[in-house]
């Protein structure tokens, strides 16, 4: 059965330091896109023995290990609802070793509770389906637009055309184990066995061959607790995130949030499915307690800025229009924007009114850009303030870059198609001076909420 996969790419490059008696290699690589992703190296003999100068998780483009000059080691790269990948029994020399390109693929499993999510919400983004966080912060010099989806029940395919047989899904699960033990991230191994549980739950033949790999006595070592988290905790997750159940153990899905071993990515489900519940007053203020507590050292900032933007914590919007730390701002203004995408039409709003400020008068080019992007979910859900600002924005601002995420966020929602907006694209699609905001124009009036790609400034 062929299996049609989404693809995270992870560039890998081994590349040399000036060391210390030359012992050392500065083991880097880089991530394409940005995403959270976990990674491991520890030498290839002993599994056990890490390797110093590990970043242990990563959200930004490059990473570094401080290898010993001379080792074989394994570099391992691990992400929640994805294959499992890694470079093995790599010996570490002085000078450049480019290692090649990694990709980890989406699993089945995941791409059907995809489906599913869109089939309980009937429109989503094709960035967020399935995780609470989403785009990561984009340089100056690198514009990604990714395209907004509406999909209709009729549009979506059976989930049995991704269903393995019994004989590869048994091949999946030793594949899956196997690098659970090399690398001993077990979470991710225990998370993807939930999902495959809930997913394959009507099948006979699957249900089978998961419910036998559980009961083998020579597969205990993958399923022990992770921290204080149990699978039954996990298996609670994956049903949060599909539906809104009352007989789901709410104190399980908080200690999975809480859970500082596990992957940012499994706690951000369990987050998800937090917010798809039915939560009282007193569960609300814990959760933003909690998420106030989150640096931006914390493995889980991100996922804790868009929480507590769906939660309606009203000092973001207080610190994106009075704080002083640029790059607080920015991830502040892209949490507004995502919670918008994951809660739509009715969610947030104050949040266009907030952007619109910083979007009108901010004196940075960067952080007038920063919230132009953030304004396009609030465009596709048709709040007309957000729609206003953003053609302001594309015809007035100085900024050739703030023009350009100003005109690229107007390809959203049918946007291009309204008459008005339409003969402004248009103008500036062949009137502007900057040849990129020309090309962001052309861009939005193709209709780029089909584009599920990207455009680059």
């Amino acid at each position: 059965m062929s299996m049609r996969c989404c693809t995270a790419t992870l560039v890998v490059v081994l590349g040399c330091l000036s060391s210390v008696a030359g012992q050392e290699s500065k083991l880097t690589g880089k991530i394409v896109p940005n995403d959270e992703v976990r990674i491991n190296v520890r030498r290839t003999e002993d599994k056990h023995a890490k390797i110093g100068g590990e970043e242990r998780i990563t959200t930004k483009p490059a990473w570094y290990h401080v290898a010993p000059t001379g080792a074989n080691v394994d570099v391992l790269f691990d992400k929640a609802c994805y294959v499992p990948a890694g470079v093995y029994n790599r010996y570490v020399e002085q000078g450049d070793n480019d290692t090649g390109t990694i990709q980890l693929q989406k699993t089945r499993e995941c791409l059907i509770l995809e489906r599913r999510q869109k089939r309980k919400k009937n429109s989503t983004s094709v960035r967020l389906i399935g995780s609470l966080g989403g785009a990561a912060s984009m340089g100056p010099d690198q514009y990604e637009i990714e395209g907004e989806l509406t999909v209709k029940r009729s549009s979506i395919p059976d989930d049995a055309d991704l269903f393995p047989t019994p004989a590869e899904l048994t091949a999946q699960l030793e594949k899956e184990a196997k690098f659970a033990r090399d690398s001993e991230l077990f979470d991710t191994f225990q998370y993807n066995f939930a999902v495959k549980s809930r997913i394959y739950s009507a099948d006979i033949s699957l249900k089978k061959v998961l419910t036998d790999f559980h009961k083998n006595l020579d597969n205990q070592d993958l399923f022990k607790p992770v921290g204080n988290v149990t699978l039954d905790m996990l298996e609670d997750t994956v049903r949060g995130q599909l539906s809104v159940d009352s007989s789901i153990n709410l104190d399980h899905l908080q200690a999975v949030m809480r859970e500082n071993s596990l992957s940012p990515s499994i706690r951000g489900s369990a987050t998800l499915a937090l917010l798809n519940a039915q939560l009282t007053s007193e569960t609300r203020q814990n959760m933003l307690k909690y998420f106030h507590q989150q640096t931006p050292s914390s493995d889980i900032y991100r996922n804790a800025l868009i929480a507590r933007a769906r939660l309606g914590d009203e000092s973001l919007n207080d610190y994106i229009l009075n704080g002083t730390d640029q790059s607080q701002i920015v991830a502040f203004m892209q949490a507004l924007a995502l919670a918008k995408i994951v809660d739509g039409r009715n969610a947030l709003p104050d949040g266009a009114r907030t952007l619109t400020a910083v979007a009108t008068k901010g004196k940075d080019p960067q952080i007038r850009a920063a919230a132009f992007t953030a304004l396009r979910p609030f465009a596709y859900n048709g709040d007309e303030e957000a729609i206003k600002t953003l053609v302001t924005g594309a015809r007035t601002d100085p900024s050739p870059e703030a023009r350009f995420r100003a005109t690229v966020s107007l390809g959203v929602g049918k946007l291009e198609q309204v008459s008005w907006i339409h003969k402004i694209l248009l103008t500036i699609a062949t009137r502007d001076p900057s040849f990129d905001v020309r090309r962001a124009a052309k861009f939005s009036l193709s209709g780029s909420r089909w584009f599920n790609g990207s455009l680059r400034r």
